[in-house]
């Protein structure tokens, strides 16, 4: 059954002529806090910035540094329902959370699982050192942040460095790490350990490195979508067909939701078709860790990220099938809204829409409302679009209402 969003605009913040504060450039995470307040992270600025319900700059948390509790790559984040914020800083390894008066309550580094170098500065590189990251093991970074009801963490890592290994986990302030669910992936052999790194002499003695060393995963391989419910379930997609299961607060399957949707198989007109967005930049790309030393110019960054994007393409295989899910999240309501795969592997498809029990409330067409980047309380949602300049743009809109078309959808 197709169904229409109702919604109406709250505020836009961001762009090239936005005011000072919401001058962004690389916004990596965003999400409303109880009060429908949105904070996001600026990596590129090192800030993370709290918004008003209405639109206003309310103050940034913290400010850029080494110092306690200053921020030096802040990546991802997370609200508490007790009010604090919790920030992922990617450089130090770190947790940090901030009371609801912007002070730090609590820093706490983890421990890296392996010894990658991805995402560090090197400045004057020897060769040497490259020679170290072609040899050394796959660093882990955390890619996503959650809070669970209970106060834990709910924390997703990528890429895994063991095939057929992609561990969930909760974090928890007194005891640390554990794992939560292990979803599944590709068998072990599927996943290929591979990459390389290059370097491009620069000015002096500096020179640019790109460490594209990582888990080589199939186009089309499983996703792995994670959210949570407010009753402390967690909704997980880690399969190529229509299934999301439901997990309780200790890990173990509650129910598994299905439609009787199959996957599409991977023909050559379609690996042509990711090929040719890859180039043109609109489907999904590699990320592409660039560590770089002094006198970098934008050509040079240009060419790195054109080499690299090659190499991506060049050693590209394919797995079998397309997934029939593209993206999952859970609103306020604990409504599921699943997004689904266009008929090309590229395009986005269809999303449908299910009540917290898995039922079928109806489908919204593939031009219609996305999946935002973040739900919030009072139906808000937040989407981060580019403007005519590149710049980042945040919009917030408020979903009023979902009404059937009374059109019958697959």
């Amino acid at each position: 059954m197709l169904i229409s969003a109702i919604t109406e605009e709250v505020f836009t913040v961001g762009g090239a002529t936005g005011e000072e504060w919401a001058s962004f450039t690389a916004v990596t995470d965003i999400a409303f806090d109880a009060a429908g307040r949105l904070v996001l992270v600026d990596n590129r600025q090192k800030r993370v910035v709290i918004v008003t319900a209405d639109g206003r700059h309310l103050r940034d948390v913290s400010r850029p540094g080494d110092g306690p509790g200053e921020l030096r790559s802040p990546t991802w984040l997370a609200p508490m329902r007790d009010g604090r914020l919790v920030v992922y800083d990617l450089e130090r390894r770190s947790l940090l959370a901030f009371g609801p008066d912007g002070e730090l309550a609590e820093h706490v580094r983890l421990q890296p699982s392996s010894r990658g170098f991805g995402g560090r500065s090197v400045a004057g590189t020897p060769s040497d050192l490259i020679a170290q990251l072609r040899s050394s093991p796959i660093g882990v970074h955390i890619r996503d942040v959650r809070a669970l009801p209970d106060g834990r963490l709910l924390m997703i890592r990528t890429p895994s460095n063991v095939a057929g290994k992609r561990p969930i986990e909760v974090y928890e302030w007194e005891k640390g790490m554990e794992t939560l669910f292990m979803a599944w992936d590709l068998p072990e052999g599927a996943v290929a350990q591979s990459g390389d790194v290059q370097s491009f002499p620069m000015s002096g003695d500096a020179m640019s490195v790109v460490s594209s060393r990582g888990v080589r995963r199939p186009v089309f391989a499983p996703p792995l979508f994670v959210d949570v419910m407010s009753n402390g379930r967690v909704a997980v997609v880690d399969s190529v067909g229509y299934r999301i299961k439901l997990l309780s607060p200790n890990g173990e399957i509650d129910d598994v939701l299905r439609r009787p949707i199959p996957a599409r198989r991977v023909t050559s007109e379609i690996k042509q078709a990711v090929v040719e967005s890859m180039r043109a930049g609109t489907g999904a790309q590699r990320e592409i860790t660039v560590s770089t030393g002094s006198g970098i110019s934008r050509e040079i960054m240009g060419e790195i990220r054109r080499r690299s994007l090659e190499d991506r393409i060049s050693q590209a295989t394919f797995a079998d099938q397309i997934p029939v899910i593209a993206n999952m999240a859970v609103d306020s309501e604990d409504r599921i809204w699943v997004g689904r795969a266009g008929a090309d592997g590229v395009s986005a498809g269809p999303t449908d829409v299910l009540d917290s029990d898995g039922n079928y409330l109806g489908t919204l067409p593939g031009d219609g409302l996305r999946i935002p980047r973040a739900f919030g309380p009072g139906g808000l949602m937040a989407y981060v679009q580019r403007d005519e300049l590149d710049a980042p743009v945040v919009r917030v809109v408020r979903l009023l209402a979902l009404e059937s078309s009374g059109v019958a959808q697959n």
